[in-house]
């Protein structure tokens, strides 16, 4: 690919032709690089006294096949199920049944019975998840998360979040399985949000009763050492790994089933960032 065709191919080529109008030979151009750093940002960090890292789009970068320098933005992940599965009927308490229950396997707009949702919740919306397409990362991104966080819903009763917190173990897959990282029970990975301010009285009729998994600080979610990236068109799924339906602080048989007292949801979140690789 010569130069002239390089500069067509790009993003900017028509900023860049209008370069040459102004009087630019096509040496200039071959080296001409594009910022697209916001102003604003720039003159934040001048301010601050701070490093930047520029991103650049343009000639130069074409020229020796690389392409453009693909921005990190800060970005996260999340996607919410519904304990127990809801089944017609239902009364509670309902014992927890052991089994895989998946996430991020279902986009916005797709059947909510799939995270476990009754027949009156339709549909997955921004509410429950922020996936575009079910089980991937979708075309033209990438995703590259360093911290984990297990939320519950916001008036969970403390027993509830109690039992799910032991009861399940949290996994990783990637590709089919191929990768696989065991992060076990989630009680390891606080969801950094939830209820907090709340005071319990000795009014019976006035004590409010609420419960979250850490503290409800985004700070206080653990961090990956090492972050994870998953690429376009990878598919990947977290699950909640139900081993057994007996609590394992049982004793002789039976055992104690672990048991909710009410519906209950559990988001998983990925914070990290996101690479957009948008061309014309």
């Amino acid at each position: 690919m010569n130069a002239v065709a390089a500069l067509k191919a790009s993003a900017i080529h028509g900023f860049l032709e209008r370069c040459r109008g102004v009087g630019m030979n096509i040496d200039t151009l071959k080296s001409l690089e594009v910022m697209e750093n916001p102003t604003e940002e720039i003159l934040d960090a001048g301010k601050r006294g701070r490093n930047i890292a520029l991103y650049a789009r343009g000639g130069r970068r074409l020229r020796g096949r690389q392409g453009a320098r693909k921005r990190l933005e800060e970005n996260y992940l999340f996607d919410t199920r519904r304990f127990p599965t809801f089944v017609t009927g239902e009364a509670f308490p309902v014992t927890i049944a052991a089994g895989e229950y998946l996430f991020f396997q279902n986009a916005v707009g797709q059947p909510a019975t799939n995270n476990g949702f009754g027949a009156a919740i339709t549909v997955m919306t921004e509410v429950e998840t922020n996936m575009d397409v079910a089980g991937q990362i979708a075309q033209g991104k990438n995703f590259v998360f360093n911290r984990i966080g297990v939320s519950f819903n916001a008036d969970i009763g403390t027993a509830d979040c109690g039992v799910l917190m032991e009861q399940g173990a949290l996994r990783y897959e990637k590709q089919g399985g191929q990768t696989t990282l065991r992060h076990g029970p989630v009680r390891h990975w606080p969801g950094g949000t939830g209820t907090a301010g709340y005071a319990a009285t000795t009014v019976a009729t006035t004590t409010l009763q609420a419960a979250h998994n850490g503290s409800a600080d985004v700070r206080a979610t653990r961090q990956l050492a090492v972050p994870r990236v998953i690429r376009e068109k990878e598919s990947f799924a977290y699950k909640y790994i139900v081993s057994r339906s007996i609590r394992n602080t049982s004793g002789a048989a039976p055992g104690t089933n672990a048991q909710l007292s009410a519906a209950c949801l559990m988001t998983v979140w990925l914070w990290g960032g996101q690479q957009d690789d948008i061309t014309v």
